[in-house]
């Protein structure tokens, strides 16, 4: 109903939601048909890496790659504790993560997602969710050249913000 009505895109994929079955597809099912957008956290807390490569899989160019970055502090009036980069309610429930979208990146890689595609899923599929692609998110004449230059493992070599080195 919510794509029929004019939805296009689905935050946190796969949390606090139903999981897909074979006969109740559910939201899952439903983005996929409608040509949805969709969110992943790829901290390997949230999305078993299996359920990341499926989902890069099924959603190809649709898949936005997100962090669920949060500190120590409170959810909902509820206090959070982080421990080794999980962040959790006092019951254990996972209430967020302590990645930023660089470590998303580099995990989507390890779990499978090819390193074309995890580029563009934390890059210019987010900047097309948000009608932005060309301004950010983009290497093209007329958009903002924020970049990150990166080595073959993985690490961060240079930063530029708007065409800008930063040491």
């Amino acid at each position: 109903a919510a794509f029929e009505a004019g939805a296009t895109h689905v935050t946190h994929m796969f949390n606090g939601m139903n999981g897909i079955h074979h006969r109740k597809p559910g939201i899952i099912g439903a983005a996929f048909d409608a040509g949805a957008t969709v969110e992943l956290i790829c901290d390997g807390f949230h999305i078993h890496p299996s359920v990341v490569r499926m989902t890069a899989a099924l959603f190809g160019a649709r898949l936005n790659l997100i962090s669920d970055s949060m500190r120590e502090y409170e959810l909902g009036g509820q206090p959070v504790w982080m421990k080794e980069g999980k962040a959790t309610l006092a019951d254990g429930t996972l209430a967020g993560s302590s990645i930023h979208l660089m470590d998303g990146l580099r995990n989507a890689v390890s779990f499978g997602v090819p390193l074309e595609q995890a580029v563009m899923a934390a890059t210019s599929a987010p900047a097309k969710a948000i009608g932005m692609e060309r301004e950010i998110g983009c290497i093209r004449t007329g958009a903002r050249a924020d970049l990150l230059i990166l080595d073959e493992h993985m690490e961060l070599e240079k930063v530029i913000i708007g065409g800008q080195i930063w040491q």
